[in-house]
């Protein structure tokens, strides 16, 4: 068995002119419009920011990147954010993540303070208390959505299913964890959601880790430490992979050689599993894809419309 591989540009592509017709659709000529947050310096938020400013700009998107210098406090940024909200050109606002880490303690103030129809990232109280209750809100994380939206493309489903999910960040693994395994996901997409979720995080046993990757039908990894504390090069050993699952890696760091990978030993679960995403090429354009169109989404909501919705074409081979 060889998996297929589900790229993040074969999603996209489908996606992209739907997005575009969905600005079209929009009466009045508005145009899309997101603000990102950056406090501080880090690199890698650097060059997920000009891949957004380069998805926006690809589309027609108005990206404005507002920069606040790292010593900015809670109450600062919460002013900052809220002249954003108050800014009727823009339909989507976040916080690039990580934040300092003396904002640390107030990230939750910070996130409550975007305007929900604006929170593209999904974090607010709103947004998130909707998926927990079996909703999906006005928002899904980007990258739950995005692999979400690569599920239904690919005719991978999580109903009635082991679904291992690896990590607890707010945007991905705990996010994942909820609308895979609650009632949301099947509002997303037919046979999503429902699934028996297994989460783990770094301070699961390695025993149980493994365990619980041998029987998932579905491996959703967020996790992106470095594993050699475990003594090995990735989180998932390809052997640990359960024959004809699906792998959606989406960690992405570099090893001690420089090179990019994920938590999933891809060549070696390549051999086992059904499905699985590359890294880079996977997940990481589909990220930048759920963004815009939640970025969407806002211009729809400030014009009294509901959210898009998309048709999946079965991908050929």
């Amino acid at each position: 068995m060889t998996a297929k591989l589900m790229l993040g540009a074969e999603v996209t592509a489908g996606l992209r002119p739907q997005i575009l017709r969905g600005i079209q659709a929009i009466q009045g000529g508005v145009q899309p419009g997101l603000a990102a947050v950056m406090v501080g310096a880090n690199e890698a938020s650097e060059t997920y920011l000009r891949n957004k400013r380069r998805s926006c700009e690809e589309l027609g998107f108005r990206f404005q990147l507002v920069r606040a210098p790292s010593g900015t406090t809670a109450e600062e940024l919460i002013g900052l954010v809220g002249s954003l909200n108050q800014d009727s050109d823009l339909h989507g606002v976040f916080v690039q993540l990580p934040l300092p880490s003396a904002l640390d303690v107030a990230k939750y103030s910070i996130f409550d303070a975007i305007d929900p129809l604006k929170d593209v990232d999904g974090l607010t109280s709103t947004n998130s208390l909707s998926f927990y209750r079996g909703g999906i809100g006005y928002f899904l994380p980007a990258t739950v959505r995005g692999v979400m939206e690569m599920m239904l493309h690919y005719g991978v489903t999580t109903e009635g299913k082991r679904v291992l999910v690896t990590g607890r960040s707010d945007i991905t693994g705990k996010a994942f964890a909820m609308v895979l395994g609650g009632r949301s996901g099947s509002r997303f997409g037919p046979g999503l959601g429902n699934a028996q979720v297994i989460w783990c995080n770094r301070h699961t046993p390695d025993h149980h880790l493994l365990d619980a990757a041998k029987q998932a039908d579905v491996i959703v990894s967020c996790a992106g430490g470095d594993p050699e504390r475990l003594g090995r090069e990735y989180l998932i050993p390809g052997e640990a992979v359960k024959k004809g699952s699906a792998i959606f890696d989406v960690a992405l760091r570099r090893n001690r050689k420089g090179k990019l990978v994920g938590d999933v030993e891809t060549e070696a679960a390549s051999e086992r599993a059904a499905y699985i995403t590359p890294v880079p090429g996977g997940v990481g354009p589909m990220t930048v894809t759920g963004l815009l169109q939640n970025v969407l989404d806002g211009a729809r909501y400030a014009c009294g419309l509901e959210r898009m919705n998309y048709v999946h074409e079965k991908p050929s081979g």
